[in-house]
């Protein structure tokens, strides 16, 4: 489809960050090492194999495994709850949690929490899922605490996992571009804006750090929705910026759901033929 917009070289060129990107992120070791964490973790099927440095299913389960996750990445930020603990009776090991939003207490018992080694203490905050039980009562159910002890450390594998996902991303655009069913430039401004994303969150952290004036969120959520979320995605995870704050993680992935939406347009005829008038306008200097 898009022939003319990749020469050989490009050609060559695109093929050796595949291969070097599958070698680094997908190497054997690593890739058994994060596939058994994501299994562990979501409990979602998956076998997969290395074949001459490439990706290979084993069980057509590869997408099953990438949007179960997505959708409880989504499940973190949308269903979960924030509360007090105003009530604890430690001898009956059950207490209730006040909602932040207001509202009846909700039960919850010391068997849903994530952490029991220490007991729970009254206006201690915590963040839940609600539950209904078998009379149709609500009570809340993977507690965990929001400061103090107990508090919640973001885990090992879904680090690794949120880091994976760009690089596949990437290799996805860059084979999507070597069939010829993405024009280049739809690469490069994913990995222009992902640098960009990727130093803006750089420039808020050092803001944040030394009491300097912050980049506001809005802006941030831009470079999202115009192709940087891999460079952002990354930003949060090693630089441990805006990726536990959950209003702007509910804002993040919805312009990464959006940005994902208008890709997948491009695919379908009237989205090719849109995007083949911008190349077209772009080529005359039009753009």
């Amino acid at each position: 489809m898009y022939n003319c917009l990749i020469n050989p070289r490009k050609r060559v060129f695109l093929w050796a960050i595949a291969r070097i990107l599958l070698s680094l992120f997908c190497g054997i070791k690593t890739l058994n090492w994060v596939m058994s964490a994501v299994n562990s973790d979501y409990k979602i099927a998956g076998t997969f194999a290395k074949r001459n440095s490439l990706l290979v299913t084993t069980e057509c389960e590869s997408m099953p495994l990438i949007v179960n996750t997505l959708f409880n990445e989504f499940c973190v930020v949308f269903m979960r709850y924030k509360g007090k603990i105003t009530d604890w009776k430690n001898e009956k090991c059950f207490g209730f949690i006040c909602p932040d939003e207001g509202g009846k207490a909700v039960f919850v018992h010391i068997s849903s929490f994530a952490d029991r080694q220490a007991p729970p203490m009254v206006n201690q905050p915590v963040s839940y899922e609600l539950k209904a039980d078998e009379k149709g009562r609500m009570q809340a159910i993977k507690v965990m605490y929001s400061t103090g002890h107990g508090a919640p450390k973001s885990s090992p594998r879904r680090t690794m996992f949120l880091l994976m996902l760009p690089a596949f991303f990437v290799v996805f655009l860059v084979l999507m571009v070597l069939m010829n069913k993405l024009p280049f430039l739809v690469l490069a401004v994913y990995l222009a804006t992902s640098l960009a994303a990727f130093f803006a969150y750089w420039i808020d952290k050092s803001a944040a750090v030394k009491g300097r004036w912050r980049t506001r969120e809005s802006t941030l959520h831009v470079f999202g929705l115009m192709g940087g979320w891999p460079g952002a995605l990354m930003a949060q995870q090693i630089l441990r910026h805006k990726s536990k704050k959950q209003s702007f993680q509910m804002v993040f992935w919805i312009t990464v759901a959006v940005n994902c939406g208008f890709l997948l347009w491009f695919f379908s005829d009237s989205g090719s033929s849109v995007l083949r008038s911008i190349l077209h306008a772009a080529s005359k200097g039009l753009i």
